[in-house]
């Protein structure tokens, strides 16, 4: 998983400080823009408002996870599991009003996540680019 280049120059203890501020930031983001958009475009069908909702926590939840990941200076991997606990903990509280419902729409966001965390940082480890001070 690559970093976020202009955050090269920040020593770590600053990204590490800044791991859940940057995630809830872009959860908070993607929630905002889904929200403007179904807004403006307002499905008159209950169905299409279903499967945008969906989208939007699929959405919001990989990105959590992928930008928190993406921040931590070190463990990106372990970085992600952690940070991917967040919505399913969020999954669980919301299970008495989405059933287990919420438990697919969350966890299917954590998932695409965590794939993608493993993948670029098997790419990194496959190019030879790992290093003890980027990633463990």
């Amino acid at each position: 998983m690559d970093n976020f280049k202009f955050m090269n120059s920040w020593s770590a203890w600053v990204r590490w400080v800044a791991v859940v501020p940057v995630a809830t930031f872009f959860y908070g983001l993607a929630a905002l823009l889904t929200n403007g958009l179904l807004r403006i475009w307002d499905p008159r069908s209950f169905r299409l408002a279903g499967v945008f909702l969906v989208a939007t926590l699929v959405i919001c939840s990989s990105l959590f996870v992928w930008c928190g990941a993406a921040t931590a200076p070190r463990f990106k991997l372990v970085i992600a599991l952690l940070l991917g606990l967040g919505p399913l903990i969020v999954a669980f509280y919301a299970a008495p009003v989405m059933g287990w419902f919420g438990y697919a729409v969350f966890g299917g966001g954590v998932f695409v996540a965590w794939a993608l965390a493993t993948w670029g940082y098997l790419r990194r480890r496959r190019a030879g680019s790992l290093s003890r001070a980027t990633d463990a």
